[in-house]
């Protein structure tokens, strides 16, 4: 079975209308232990695209993908019309084609292809893959002519859009600004306004569309049994009740989003995490990015064996779907830790008690401002949370880490 290991939006493919297809595709082939590259495959008696189930006509990226690996079927890398009108990097060596694929080929808006990998002002911008390590693609800088830059600042303009569409209120996206202006410039500062403020949006005094950020948001849970979480929570899916100072799941899955909105969409979520039972692929932690009215975010979770957490699981969920990618490493970290998730930009970490456990990349979740906590396991009663917290991360710090590539 292959791994996806980039996740890319949907693209048309002519000939075959109204039928998305990832435009390309990198795979992580168990059967060899390496990076290959491919184009879907289209599979006429399930009616969809699938990725290839066997690593034929796949292009190895070799036993060490930081190596600067020349890629001979450069077509793989550009749809149909791209091929037609010659739009192709004029190298072929892995590290331009894969920023190529993320940086010139990206939509902003995720519609079309992936969303652009977005700059962090620590590591600049890179492709983590997976336990091989990671390409370095270059390093943050403030220009309007790379695409990476200005397709993180294209991302922040869609993403104020449909905040203001959502109704969010205007001096909660002051506050966005402000936290992207520190995160972006280093800084707050007038002139920053318009390539942060969507033209239509901005304010006849600059100073009106942003303030400086400060939204922490905390929950011990120490109150009187419930069976809800009460304010401000909202229990978006399963049952979380109130159980002796705790959270605790009564149903086999519980995801709930804090009412608060942070001060941008650059944050962390953590929680002593408990999970009674041992199971693969179950547990539970924080969650970030929660979207305001939908089923939308990123979450922890911690799988247990033999009574320790072994592996640690970042979940993608969209639309009330979970798409996991566990950590490669073996642990043995006690039950009832500080499960932490951290964001920024693309980038995307896991932590037990502090130490780092899983690092990652998505681009296809931008912008949300909400947190929260989630989790699932096979039965009931399982999951309990404890002394939550959320908030922003310091302003242009970002998290210790590179871009990184998602993978199973």
């Amino acid at each position: 079975m292959l791994n996806t290991l980039l996740k890319l939006s949907p693209n048309v493919r002519l000939g075959i209308p109204n039928n998305p297809l990832p435009t390309h595709a990198l795979f992580e082939d168990l059967s060899t232990n390496q990076i290959v590259l491919g184009a879907y495959e289209w599979d006429a008696e399930l009616g969809q695209w699938r990725p290839p189930l066997t690593a034929s006509g796949l292009t190895s990226f070799g036993a060490d993908p930081l190596a600067k690996v020349s890629l001979d079927n450069r077509n793989l890398l550009a749809d149909i019309s791209d091929n037609s009108r010659g739009n192709l990097p004029d190298s072929n060596l892995a590290v331009i084609l894969v920023h190529h694929i993320m940086g010139s080929l990206a939509d902003p808006t995720g519609l079309t292809r992936t969303k652009p990998l977005q700059m962090t002002r620590r590591n600049g911008i890179g492709v983590h893959f997976g336990s091989f390590g990671r390409l370095q693609l270059g390093q943050f800088e403030i220009n309007q002519a790379h695409p990476n830059f200005q397709g993180m600042l294209d991302i922040g303009i869609a993403d104020y859009r449909r905040m203001v569409a959502e109704g969010v209120p205007q001096a909660q996206l002051r506050k966005v600004v402000g936290f992207r202006m520190l995160a972006i410039y280093g800084r707050m500062s007038d002139e920053y306004r318009d390539a942060l403020v969507p033209s239509e949006r901005r304010s006849a005094d600059p100073k009106d569309d942003y303030i400086r950020p400060a939204t922490p948001v905390t929950d011990d849970f120490n109150r009187i049994d419930n069976t809800v979480l009460g304010s401000p929570w909202t229990e978006v899916a399963g049952d979380i009740d109130i159980v002796t100072n705790r959270a605790k799941a009564v149903s086999s899955s519980g995801v709930a989003r804090y009412g608060t909105a942070l001060s941008g969409a650059d944050m962390y979520a953590q929680a002593n995490s408990f999970n009674s039972v041992d199971s693969a692929d179950r547990g539970c932690g924080g969650a970030v990015r929660y979207e305001s009215g939908a089923d939308t975010c990123y979450y922890h979770r911690g799988h247990r064996a033999s009574g320790s957490i072994v592996t640690h699981e970042l979940v993608e969920r969209t639309a009330a779907t979970d798409v996991a990618h566990s950590s490669t490493g073996s642990y043995t970290d006690a039950d009832g830790g500080v499960h932490r998730i951290e964001i920024s930009g693309s980038d995307i970490e896991l932590f037990y008690n502090g130490a780092s456990r899983h690092t990652a990349s998505d681009a296809s979740i931008t912008g949300n401002l909400y947190s929260g906590i989630g989790g699932r396991h096979t039965g009931i009663n399982r999951l309990q949370w404890d002394n939550f917290e959320a908030d922003i991360l310091a302003a242009g710090g970002g998290i210790a880490f590179s871009q990184a590539v998602i993978i199973g």
